[in-house]
């Protein structure tokens, strides 16, 4: 029999992520996108065109962030970014340079379409199916295509993947 670790019955995914938080490791921008001017391998905060601290992720408007917006809450379409639709909804051809595979952690395809061997699930809770873009699980739940439906300020996770079944 193969032995199973046990992670002490107080680790809840709060804990985890707040030992996250004060890990003296820096994050890898590995394979990340910044927010400000969409090039691959760079955080924001570090983004070499500099500019203040981006723009909300509900309004578009700087000097806060979307935690802290007044605003009404907004439609954002995760495949053009255009307010007012979901990405289900976008009349845009889907963009799958966008969508990061769970699997391999590369660009342009889902875990389902994935051409490397399965990597062993972790059983991470909250997580369910492929969500997708990289970086970014506040948008799936209801599509089933790795696009689902985003109401900015919500968090749905679950998602890509459903609908037919395949992934696509």
């Amino acid at each position: 029999m193969g032995e199973k670790s046990q992670q002490p019955a107080s680790s809840s995914i709060t804990d985890i992520l707040l030992s996250a938080k004060e890990c003296p490791e820096p994050r890898s921008a590995e394979g990340v996108e910044c927010k400000k001017c969409n090039e691959v391998g760079h955080f924001s905060r570090d983004c070499p065109q500099g500019g203040g601290g981006g723009a909300c992720h509900n309004c578009g408007e700087t000097g806060h962030r979307k935690q802290d917006c007044t605003n009404e809450k907004q439609l954002i379409c995760r495949n053009c970014d255009a307010i007012g639709h979901m990405s289900k909804e976008c009349d845009k051809p889907k963009d799958w340079s966008r969508v990061k595979c769970s699997n391999c952690e590369e660009m342009g395809h889902t875990k389902v379409r994935c051409k490397q061997p399965l990597k062993e699930e972790s059983g991470e809770a909250g997580f369910g199916g492929d969500a997708g873009f990289a970086g970014n699980a506040d948008n799936f739940g209801s599509g089933g295509d790795g696009f689902g439906a985003a109401t900015a300020g919500e968090d749905h996770f679950g998602g890509g993947g459903g609908g037919r079944g395949d992934g696509w």
